[in-house]
């Protein structure tokens, strides 16, 4: 999201694939792994003060421990790649860009709570039922729209069950896919793991509503299928 309105405010379209380098930089990782460094990386660096903060922060949340020397070299390479994020990197945004972040969650959140509909938030990634799906990604349009004046790019974990059966009807009429193949877009969709301490607290709050609230009747029965 940072490196998204960051690249918006030049006029230019941010591509996510930027943290791939296009070369080895550092031999010992994967290219994979370097990759991720990378990304991890830019977006500590547009958050700290100065380059030797940003790599003691790198350094406390990856898994691979990377010297300043080999953190150095990743950096000027993207920078070298995306030069119009020169200027931003180790300036101390932070702050700025999580307050755009919450400008945008409090919409989303808010139109959430208008339909009376649950949905979490996880910093700029939101958690919501998967009929829901779609009304999500229109928020998250709108929203980005308003605060940053951009639709931005987002990615999404799952299909929802109308996005895949959207597929498999478009599938079905091109006569070159098979129709065993249907079964593989369904696969894309989420089957939650209930654990035995959700469906507890779920029937002491179904049991709680039901007395405060008789009108509201809650079923039980799909959880366990």
């Amino acid at each position: 999201m940072h490196p998204a309105i960051l690249a918006y405010a030049k006029g230019i379209e941010f591509n996510k694939d930027c943290y791939n380098l296009g070369e080895t930089i550092i031999p010992r990782l994967t290219s994979q792994e370097q990759r991720d460094a990378v990304k991890l990386l830019v977006l500590t660096a547009i958050n700290a003060s100065e380059r030797e903060i940003a790599y003691k922060a790198h350094r406390d949340s990856s898994k691979i421990k990377l010297t300043n020397l080999e953190l150095s070299k990743l950096l000027d390479v993207f920078i070298s790649n995306n030069q119009y994020l020169e200027n931003q990197i180790c300036t101390d945004k932070g702050i700025e860009l999580m307050y755009i972040d919450s400008q945008i969650t409090e919409l989303i959140i808010q139109n959430f709570l208008n339909k009376d509909k649950p949905i979490l938030s996880v910093h700029d990634s939101y958690i919501v039922q998967e009929q829901d799906t779609e009304l999500l990604l229109k928020q998250m349009k709108e929203a980005t729209k308003k605060v940053v004046g951009k639709d931005l790019k987002v990615e999404q974990d799952y299909l929802s069950f109308g996005q895949a059966q959207y597929r498999v009807n478009d599938f079905n009429q091109d006569p070159l896919i098979p129709r065993s193949r249907n079964s593989e877009i369904y696969n894309l969709i989420p089957n939650p793991i209930r654990t035995s301490r959700y469906l507890n607290t779920l029937k002491k709050f179904i049991n709680w509503q039901s007395t405060t609230n008789p009108s509201k009747q809650y079923k039980l029965e799909h959880l366990y299928n």
